[in-house]
């Protein structure tokens, strides 16, 4: 993509929504700061989807890698864990006024996220000012005016798929103040809260780019783009909810915020407040998907729960359960914070111990196959038979392969897999294998599922050797005993 030069004096394209009081927008301050990262090297900010946009970026920003306002994000990155929602934290707190990148009146990074010490927003706000200049960053954003305004109207194309309407209903009250900011370089999705003193909050929900059009533009068409916005657009809804009853919960969360310590780590939601936030919004995700997806329905809502319980997210059963039962009593619960005390009672009241322990006991694990990692001189034949196996047995049901390498697929005529009566191997018998030919594909656990529905864990590549002509394998099929 050729990157088109306009003047603009604006420094924020904006797309008004007629239909919602929503704002889509490309943010120069935060698109500023998000480059910032990149160039620092922070892997959440380094998404490379439109190559020729981050290429523009790389060549503008790469001289001032050794710049102070670098050094200094990468120390607190390092000794305070500031990083994703925390940098967004920091981006929505800025804005640009006469030429200069500034910290807006009334706000305090520290009284929002604990990974800000008192004063540093200040401090780090006049080095990035600094870089701002030094780089002439205006002069770059003001260039791309066509291609941000171009990428704010697929996005209002995805927030006129959204059902805002069903989200204030749903919430009993409107979600008020509320924008998206399309972000172009950062690899996540962030709900944030902006909190100025003396001023009412703003939700400023941050949304990545994951896919483009023929031209090389951001698009957003996807039902799973309309869940991200739903799932974003109720963290201002539901972390005060939290926030204000974390004295109500019992130890609960915290014994299980630990126990389950690794999987929330691999999403960055350590803790056992955080584990609660993601819980609510993930939920209302849930209810969102119910009410629009056909299809999508309690077997569904269960399978999903049980996905998001093997993240870290255990405790989702009892929100999903009361968030049912405000849906079906709005008379008794005319607004979400109703349903706050029943929610904390129910999990206050789950054995922490019986419940981890369950998913311990139900979760397989991928362990290995039958065939030899890059074995040589298999002989073709009619009918190779591979075993996969698992530690603890697994469900019949819907499964898949991918590539072992990137070379191009080539399908096999038929491929059969089946499972033993134990549920603890998967036997898959491929036709019509090639002399002289490489074989390779593999399989993650977290496509299978124990029986009481948690995924597998592990996963298994095969790799084996007829000759020497390279040819790859994908098999997409249903088990059968």
């Amino acid at each position: 993509m050729s990157i088109v030069r306009i003047l603009c004096l604006a420094s924020i394209w904006n797309v008004c929504l007629s239909s919602f009081a929503i704002n889509v927008s490309v943010d120069e301050n935060v698109e500023f700061i998000s480059a910032i990262c990149r160039t620092a090297g922070f892997e959440e900010y380094i998404d490379d989807t439109n190559q020729s946009y981050a290429n523009a970026v790389d060549s503008l920003m790469s001289p001032y890698k050794g710049h102070d306002a670098i050094k200094y994000l990468t120390k607190v990155r390092n000794k305070q864990g500031v990083g994703f929602d925390a940098i967004a934290n920091l981006a929505v707190h800025t804005e640009i006024v006469n030429g200069n990148l500034i910290l807006k009146d009334g706000a305090d990074l520290s009284k929002v996220d604990s990974r800000w010490e008192s004063g540093q927003d200040k401090e780090i706000v006049l080095l990035l000012n600094d870089l701002y200049h030094k780089s002439n960053f205006s002069k770059f954003f003001n260039d791309n005016a066509s291609f941000y305004e171009k990428v704010s109207s697929n996005g209002q194309e995805l927030l006129s798929q959204c059902d805002i309407d069903w989200l204030d209903n749903f919430f009993g009250k409107k979600l008020s103040n509320s924008r998206v900011v399309v972000s172009l370089l950062n690899c996540g999705n962030y709900g944030m809260t902006q909190k100025l003193q003396n001023n009412p909050d703003e939700a400023v929900i941050i949304v990545c780019c994951t896919n483009l059009d023929e031209q090389n533009i951001p698009v957003f068409n996807s039902f799973r783009n309309q869940s991200l916005i739903v799932h974003e657009s109720s963290h201002p809804m539901t972390n005060p909810l939290i926030d204000s009853n974390l004295e109500n919960f019992n130890g609960n969360i915290e014994t299980m915020a630990s126990l389950m310590s690794k999987e929330l780590r691999g999403g960055a939601y350590a803790g056992g407040r955080t584990m609660m936030a993601e819980s609510m919004v993930r939920t209302v995700e849930i209810m969102y998907k119910k009410a629009h997806s056909k299809g999508y329905d309690e077997e569904s809502a269960e399978s999903e729960i049980k996905r998001l319980m093997s993240r870290g997210f255990m405790f989702i059963p009892e929100v999903y359960e009361g968030f049912t039962i405000y849906v079906e009593n709005r008379e008794q619960y005319p607004i979400i914070d109703n349903i706050m005390p029943l929610i904390i009672e129910k999990i206050n009241n789950v054995d922490v111990a019986a419940r981890y322990a369950e998913y311990i006991d139900d979760t397989p694990t991928l362990i290995g196959c039958s065939m030899p990692m890059d074995a040589k001189d298999i002989a073709p034949s009619d009918s190779i038979k591979i075993s996969f196996y698992f530690d603890k047995p697994i469900r019949k049901g819907p499964w898949g392969w991918r590539n072992y390498n990137d070379n191009e697929d080539i399908e096999p005529e038929k491929v059969t897999p089946k499972i033993s009566k134990d549920g603890k191997e998967i036997i898959v018998e491929i036709e019509a294998t090639k002399p002289n030919s490489e074989y390779g594909f593999g399989i993650d656990g977290y496509l299978f599922t124990g029986l009481k529905g948690y995924p597998a864990k592990g996963s298994q590549d095969v790799h084996f050797f007829t000759g020497d002509k390279p040819e790859n394998l994908r098999f997409i099929g249903n088990l059968q005993q």
